[in-house]
């Protein structure tokens, strides 16, 4: 399964980490010229290089699986996506009843809309 994915991803894996680092060498050329007009923005600039960095490659190798992995795959890894969704959303409301479960089923009905029609003929 690891060769499999390999294969599928090279090419466009090398191209997404060909933009990583265009995009790395911009936020670094930021942070340069923050330094020398005395922002100092250094240990935020790298933390957040490097977390968005990793994001990146998980968000390719789990949307790779999806398109290129078995229907129970691709479900299972929908679900959980759902979930850590409706958790991230959930924080986020304050005052209203059972925030993780609306959440949930309002993110789970719109993506279920989209899957539904770009699924049809």
């Amino acid at each position: 399964m690891v060769a499999d994915l390999q294969n599928i991803l090279s090419g466009d894996v090398m191209m997404g980490l060909a933009q990583a680092a265009g995009a790395i060498v911009l936020c670094l050329t930021v942070v340069a010229l923050c330094r020398r007009f005395a922002v100092h923005v250094e240990r935020e600039a790298v933390i957040s290089i490097g977390r968005g960095l990793v994001q990146m490659v998980f968000v390719g190798v789990v949307l790779a699986l999806l398109l290129h992995g078995s229907l129970l795959i691709g479900a299972v890894i929908l679900l959980l996506m759902t979930i850590a969704a409706a958790a991230t959303a959930s924080r986020r409301l304050k005052g209203i009843g059972s925030p993780l479960l609306l959440s949930f089923w309002a993110i789970f009905a719109g993506s279920g809309v989209v899957i539904n029609s770009s699924s049809s003929p």
